[in-house]
Parts: C-alpha cells; structure tokens; sequence
C-alpha cells in the first residue's frame, strides 16, 4: 500500500485595530495535513485561535479535483480552542497528476465584520511528474469597488496545449470570468474583472490563478499566486458606508424629540399669565 504525507502550514494574522472603530485583535493560525492512500486522500485542517478574542460563524470549505466539501459553521471560536475539520476525498483510477486543493476559512468578529483566509497547493496524485510549460506573470492589484487582473502567460516549449486558467479569490470579491481556456501557442493575455463584495478597506487578501493542462495523459497544475490589497478609507467614510441609514434615523428620532420639546416649552410659556 502506498502511504505519502504532506505537511503545508499556514499561518495569517488578522488586525481588527486598523482604526479605532475596532478595538479587538484576533490571530488564527492554521495547518494542513494531507495523507493519502491507494484510493483515498485524507484533507486536515487545525484552526487554532491564539487571540484573546473570540471570534464567530467559523466556517472552512475544502475543494480537491471536483469534490467540494463545506463543514458546519463553529457559532463560537473561544481563544486558545483548537477545532480541527477532516474530509476523505476519493482517489479515481483515472486520476494520475497534480491537481489543486483549495482551502478558505471564513469568520467574523463581534462586530460582525467578515474576515477571510485563501490557501491553494498542488497534490501529486499516483504520479510526481511535474512540468511546466508556461510562465505567468501577474501582479499584485490595489482594489476600491473593482479592478482588472491581467496575467501575461508564455509559452515555454512549442507544445500547443488546451489550458484552463482559473481565477481563484476568497468569498469577500467576486470574479465575474473566472474561468478561461484557451490553446496555448505563443503568449496570452488574459484578463479578469473582480468587484468587491464585502472585503474590509484596508485589509489584505490572497489570490490565484491555477492552470491546468494535460500533458501525456498525465494533468499537471500550476499556481500562481499574487495579493489583492482594498483600498483604506478613512473610520467617519467606513463607518457612514455601513451604518449610516441608522444614522440618519436616529439623528431623526433626536431632531422629532427636540422640536416636540420646543413646543411643549413654547406652549407652556404663552399660557402662563
């Protein structure tokens, strides 16, 4: 029986003091462990809160090949617990390769405020040829309400290869093409357009584009990662943006109570002798 472990570790550290409108820090640390077996690959994920907040609604999706896996959300991740989500993700006869395994972890904090983590690695499976056959170039975007990604892929050999180029970015944006393939000959310029859904302004995200190809019926994967900064906006902008319709009904409800109390002075006033 064939055994083969692979140990990836990630680790990403979430600031909520930004601004003073926060006033938490939440540290996640996670790690992912991959055992596989003839027909078998086990996916392990240790989510750890080193913060001394807690943080709510942790949820974990796991996607390997065309299996996608999303596990119960946690209501309350207390600090210092450790949860750890495990998933068997069958190994078909026909799959000889690498293929790419996606990890998102998403969570909020007591202000409700979503937060996320992206990771994604190539898996050899019953196969450790690995070639690659293009370059990528792509760099990192600085992003407000959208922006354009292009990436510049060259050809490396004169195989003409169909390829299959996927945008892959975190719950907080959405790509509106994120999916591309096209007949790898000389070099390609591709371009994708991600809007924001809900992403902090003034947060990090990782991003990437996995290509794909086959390549003597063998698949191969590469990865190509690169970072979406959101723009920073001031506390007063952010904070109208997400609360301003309370705002104004409560600067309503102030300015009807100020004026009904104004009259019931003015009445009493001119009715005194």
């Amino acid at each position: 029986m064939i055994f083969q472990l692979w140990v990836f570790t990630i680790v990403f550290n979430i600031l909520l003091c930004c601004d003073r409108l926060y006033g938490a820090v939440l540290t996640l640390e996670s790690q992912l462990t991959i055992r596989q077996t003839m027909n078998q690959m086990r996916a392990s994920v240790n989510v750890f809160n080193k913060s001394d907040a807690n943080s709510f609604d942790l949820t974990l999706r796991i996607k390997f090949s065309n299996e996608f896996k999303e596990f119960q959300a946690i209501p309350c991740f207390r600090p210092k617990e450790t949860e750890v989500f495990s998933h068997d993700f069958d190994i078909h006869d026909n799959m000889k390769g690498t293929f790419p395994l996606i990890v998102e972890i998403q969570f909020h904090d007591s202000n409700l405020f979503p937060f996320y983590s992206l990771h994604c690695a190539p898996i050899s499976i019953n196969s450790q040829e690995q070639t690659n056959i293009l370059f990528a170039d792509i760099m990192d975007v600085e992003i407000s309400d959208q922006t354009i990604v292009n990436v510049l892929l060259t050809p490396l050999d004169n195989s003409h290869k169909v390829v299959s180029a996927k945008m892959v970015v975190s719950g907080a944006f959405i790509c509106h093409n994120d999916e591309q393939s096209f007949i790898l000959g000389e070099s390609q310029n591709l371009s994708y357009r991600i809007s924001t859904k809900n992403a902090l302004p003034g947060t990090t995200h990782s991003a990437f584009v996995v290509l794909s190809f086959m390549k003597n019926n063998v698949s191969h994967t590469q990865i190509v990662p690169f970072r979406i900064d959101v723009a920073p906006v001031s506390t007063f902008v952010f904070f109208e943006k997400q609360w301003g319709i309370w705002i104004y009904i409560l600067s309503g409800i102030i300015w009807m109570i100020f004026v009904s109390y104004v009259s019931i002075v003015y009445k009493k006033n001119r009715i005194q002798p």
